[in-house]
């Protein structure tokens, strides 16, 4: 028997504001939706977030806990996984986590989002937890 195939779904693509006098220029922010097998008879799926930063050095190398503030009520999720590559002129890494969808309705019913990763603090626009309710509804 053939494994079916794994399909994956991109709904936010959000850039952070780390602040003007942080070195940090900005950070890409992404929420994923995977699935394994059709979409009528989904067999397992799983949410991740994933954060693609470019710098000048590695920023998240030892410290890349993520924590969320939605609303005053945080939450933080394990690192999955930290791909990182230098160009010689500048760094990127990204960093992966898997959010559990009660995690991510949270999210997605807040009015104000803030983003703590490592030691950068940054926020998630207002106009970006529209797509994140609709890649709940759609994966519901």
């Amino acid at each position: 028997e053939h494994e079916r195939a794994h399909a994956g779904l991109v709904l936010l693509h959000d850039r952070l504001d780390f602040g003007a006098g942080d070195s940090l220029p900005g950070v890409e922010g992404r929420v994923f939706y995977f699935y394994r097998g059709d979409a009528m008879t989904v067999e397992d799926s799983v949410y991740a977030v994933a954060f693609l930063s470019s710098s000048l050095d590695y920023k998240f190398a030892k410290s890349n806990a993520v924590t969320f503030t939605a609303d005053k009520q945080k939450f933080s999720l394990p690192l999955r996984k930290r791909f990182y590559r230098n160009n010689f002129q500048s760094v990127q890494e990204l960093l992966i986590y898997v959010i559990p969808r009660p995690q991510l309705k949270k999210l997605a019913a807040a009015q104000r989002i803030s983003v703590k990763i490592g030691s950068y603090t940054g926020g998630i626009s207002t106009n970006s937890l529209m797509y994140i309710n609709n890649l709940l509804n759609t994966s519901n």
